[in-house]
């Protein structure tokens, strides 16, 4: 599998934005109740929340492109702001 990830660090949390290039799949270890669909842009896609409201603990949110799959994988982030981030992602190669 090929991937390109970026790392970003703020006073609040932090964050990776990966592009998988293959099937659109990846692995978590979050419970089911954790897992929802999400419009993002337009396009469907998958919401994990992290373990509170408030964004403890680690959450993914994640769309499905024509090459593959694009995820942030956030830890200490409101799911708000996982969708918002995911939201901003360009990618002419996805």
């Amino acid at each position: 599998v090929s991937f390109i990830e970026q790392e970003f660090t703020t006073k609040h949390g932090d964050f990776d934005v990966i592009f998988y290039y293959g099937e659109a799949a990846f692995g978590h270890d979050a419970s089911a109740g954790r897992v929802s669909v999400q419009p993002i842009n337009g396009i469907d896609g998958v919401l994990i929340a992290p373990v509170t409201k408030q964004g403890f603990g680690r959450g993914w949110a994640a769309y499905a492109t024509t090459n593959g799959v694009v995820i942030v994988d956030g830890r200490n982030l409101p799911a708000v702001e996982l969708t918002q981030i995911l939201g901003g992602v360009k990618c002419s190669a996805c």
